[in-house]
């Protein structure tokens, strides 16, 4: 994953350079805050992407480059969906049984959308969102329990 991900940002950002304008944008998860519990290599995976991403941040701000981390938490997603239905049939309930239990235990009550998840992704790509970099932007309702 990482891998793919300097490999990928690689190929762009020269072009990039060249144009004095890009922006660059990877999602994340909130385990790079506060890591999943059973996540080891996911949290540590994607902890090194935050790090190779605000180092290449600082390093292209000038060329008028933006790098930038999305990461959403529980937003309704197709991959939500097929991993309830998953988990609800272990639990022998339905998908959406299941859904609306762990939807009473989001500080929201609700899932996110994945308009919301979208706008904050269009944001950071527009010329509105120019100096905004290094950062991991949280599409998390409130679940993750720390501020930054």
């Amino acid at each position: 994953m990482v891998v793919s991900i300097i490999r990928l940002t690689g190929l762009c950002v020269r072009d990039m350079i060249a144009q004095k304008w890009g922006r660059i944008i990877a999602v994340g998860s909130s385990g790079v805050v506060q890591p999943i519990p059973n996540m080891v290599l996911s949290n540590t995976l994607r902890a090194s992407t935050v790090y190779f991403m605000k180092t290449l941040a600082n390093e292209v701000i000038q060329d008028g480059i933006t790098v930038n981390i999305v990461s959403p938490t529980q937003v309704l997603t197709d991959r939500t969906r097929s991993s309830a239905a998953i988990k609800a049939e272990k639990a022998g309930i339905s998908a959406e049984k299941f859904l609306t239990n762990q939807e009473k235990g989001l500080p929201a009550k609700r899932f996110g959308d994945t308009k919301e998840f979208g706008g904050l992704v269009a944001f950071l790509c527009s010329q509105y969102g120019g100096y905004c970099s290094g950062s991991n932007w949280r599409v998390d309702g409130g679940m993750v329990k720390s501020i930054v």
